[in-house]
């Protein structure tokens, strides 16, 4: 009876030490395992990488003065393949422009793909002196706008311009820095999609080396990127990363 008790004993003994084994090896792996993904974090903020945003609200904001009459198709072309990058619940409005009086909404702040592709066929070329100043002016204004009547706690909402042009400003530049500084301050980011090539050719190297610094600190300034495609090959080179970077809000 004793050897039986004993044997009994040791058995118990054997089976606490095992499941606390158990306990303490599953406890030192959860440690690990939150260790390693602070680390994780830590490290993704200090190469900058951002979490994608839920949903990206942004416009389509497009130069139809008639200098780019010539890159109309092409423009055309990069707006659709812009818009078929949407997700389900992104949003695009379209922005036309050409001078300062001449600057409207094709499109409101829409998810309905279709909409915007009908906009966008529906777009044409006038005479004036392009107005890019304004226009983004007019367009940060109607995204904000819009963002502040449709809150919605629940999602992050990512916030761009995506502006197409060949960056011959022929209005007032004194205007853009504070344009720039409210795109800026409300963390509205500009990527540029710059048609500037023809430029050089039309108007000469200075008349280009202009325009494309114009874009550039544009882009800079709001933590976007500028593109400069001279073909439609070029600008499928570029739309992943873009579609990449407009997601790191």
């Amino acid at each position: 009876m004793k050897n039986k008790t004993m044997f009994v004993l040791r058995n118990s003994f054997k089976t606490t030490v095992f499941l606390a084994a158990i306990v303490l090896y599953a406890s030192l792996s959860y440690r690990q395992t939150r260790v390693m993904a602070q680390s994780d974090s830590r490290m993704q903020s200090a190469t900058g990488e951002a979490s994608e945003t839920a949903r990206l609200d942004y416009g389509l904001v497009i130069d139809c003065s008639i200098s780019l009459r010539a890159q109309l198709p092409l423009m055309l072309d990069i707006g659709k393949t812009i818009v078929g990058g949407n997700r389900l619940n992104d949003k695009t409005f379209l922005v036309r422009f050409i001078s300062t009086n001449k600057i409207e909404t094709i499109v409101p702040l829409t998810n309905d793909k279709s909409e915007v592709i009908d906009g966008l066929e529906n777009l044409y070329t006038e005479s004036g002196l392009t107005a890019i100043t304004d226009a983004l002016r007019v367009s940060t204004q109607y995204l904000l706008a819009q963002q502040t009547a449709n809150v919605d706690a629940s999602q992050t909402h990512g916030k761009a311009l995506i502006l197409i042009t060949d960056g011959e400003e022929r209005t007032d530049k004194a205007k853009i820095n504070e344009v720039l500084a409210t795109l800026h301050e409300k963390k509205v980011r500009v990527y540029v999609i710059g048609l500037s090539a023809e430029l050089k050719n039309d108007k000469g190297n200075k008349t280009y080396a202009r325009a494309v610094k114009f874009l550039k600190s544009i882009a800079d300034a709001t933590d976007g990127r500028a593109f400069f495609p001279e073909t439609r090959e070029d600008f499928t080179k570029d739309t992943n990363e873009l579609f990449r970077l407009m997601r790191q809000q």
